[in-house]
C-alpha cells in the first residue's frame, strides 16, 4: 500500500520549544543529582552501578550530540537521555512510580518537541494537533494562509487560526488556488 503524495507542508513554529526545552534540562539535572546522591549513600555497589550508568548515559548522550551532530540535524540527545532514565528507574532500580513518571514526562517531551506540520494532501489536510487530526476536505467552508497567517474554517463555525513559520517556502496565492480548487471539487 502506498502512502498519498503530501501537496503542501506548511510548518508552524513551536512558540513554547524553549519552555520545553528548560523543563527537560530540569529533568537531567534532577535525575542527575538524584544519581549522584544515591552513589554516595547506597551501600549496594549493584545499585551504586546502576547510578553512575545513570551519569554516564547523559555525559555519552549529550558528549556524542555535541561533537557528531551536523548543525542542520535536529537534537534529539534530551529526549535519549529522558527515556534511557525511564528505563534506569524501571528495569535497573525497579522503582517503578518513579520509572513511569519518567517515563510519561519523556513521552510528553517527545510529543512537545515533534515537528508542527500541516499537511495537506488530495483527501484531507493532517493538523498536528495532540492527537493528531485528520480533516476532510468535505467539513471545510475555506482555508486561506494570507500575511503569514494559516486560517481553517469548518462547516460548523469552528475556526483554526495559526501562524505559519517566517522560513515557510509555500507561494501563498498558488496555496490559496489550490485550497479553492480542492474545496470547489468536494462541494
Amino acid at each position: 500500500m502506498t502512502l498519498p503524495q503530501a501537496d503542501y507542508i506548511i510548518k508552524l513554529p513551536n512558540t513554547k520549544a524553549r519552555f520545553y526545552d528548560m523543563m527537560g534540562w530540569m529533568l537531567v539535572i534532577i535525575n542527575l543529582t538524584v544519581f549522584c546522591t544515591l552513589i554516595y549513600y547506597l551501600t549496594s555497589l549493584q545499585e551504586r552501578g546502576y547510578a553512575i550508568l545513570g551519569i554516564v548515559v547523559t555525559v555519552i548522550n549529550f558528549g556524542f550530540e555535541k561533537i557528531f551532530r551536523k548543525p542542520h540535524q535536529k537534537a534529539t540527545a534530551m529526549q535519549q537521555t529522558l527515556m534511557y532514565y525511564a528505563l534506569i528507574w524501571l528495569l535497573f532500580f525497579q522503582y517503578y512510580i518513579i520509572g513511569a513518571a519518567s517515563l510519561i514526562l519523556a513521552i510528553l517531551y517527545f510529543i512537545a518537541k515533534r515537528e508542527m506540520d500541516v499537511i495537506l494532501y488530495p483527501d484531507r489536510i493532517a493538523y498536528p494537533s495532540f492527537p493528531p487530526q485528520n480533516i476532510r476536505w468535505t467539513v471545510l467552508n475555506n482555508v486561506i494562509l494570507k500575511d503569514g497567517l494559516l486560517t481553517i474554517d469548518f462547516k460548523n463555525n469552528k475556526i483554526i487560526q495559526q501562524l505559519v513559520d517566517e522560513n515557510n517556502p509555500v507561494d501563498e496565492n498558488e496555496f490559496n488556488q489550490y485550497c479553492r480548487d480542492k474545496l470547489s471539487t468536494v462541494k
